[in-house]
Parts: structure tokens; C-alpha cells; sequence
């Protein structure tokens, strides 16, 4: 089954980060408690606004891009 971020509505639960993302309950967790995702606590649950994943994972490939234009940068150097 296909987890499209815009198959969702714009407020997610930890339950539909886990399914976009394909992790564990704990990683999702670790992400919401540490702030990488934003998020907001209504109650006791953890709600993410779309907006913020979409943050993160915005985040997370351009760290991925960066860290791969510097390992070729640091490879053509070893001449």
C-alpha cells in the first residue's frame, strides 16, 4: 500500500508519520520528542501538522545532497 503524504489530511497522528515515513513506533517517537518533527500535544497525543513533515523530509534530502556533492568533492581530491 502506497503512504502519499497527500493522501492525508492536514493535521497527522504519530500513527500516519510512521506510515509515510516506513519506521518503527520508537524512531517516530524519537523524532517528535527531540523536535526534529515539529509537533503539537493534544492530551496526551502528539499531533504533526503536514507542513512540518514535509520540513523535515525537505531537510533530510538536502542533507543527503549536500553530504553527497562533499564525499565527490572529497574524492576527486585524492589524487
Amino acid at each position: 500500500m502506497s503512504h502519499k503524504l497527500d493522501d492525508y489530511g492536514d493535521i497527522l497522528s504519530s500513527q500516519d508519520v510512521r506510515a509515510i515515513l516506513n519506521i518503527g513506533a520508537n524512531q517516530v517517537y524519537n523524532l517528535l520528542k527531540t523536535g526534529k518533527i515539529k509537533n503539537f500535544k493534544v492530551g496526551s497525543v502528539r499531533k504533526v501538522p503536514k507542513w512540518c513533515l514535509r520540513e523535515y523530509i525537505d531537510d533530510a534530502v538536502a542533507d543527503i545532497h549536500t553530504t553527497q556533492k562533499e564525499n565527490v568533492y572529497d574524492s576527486s581530491s585524492e589524487d
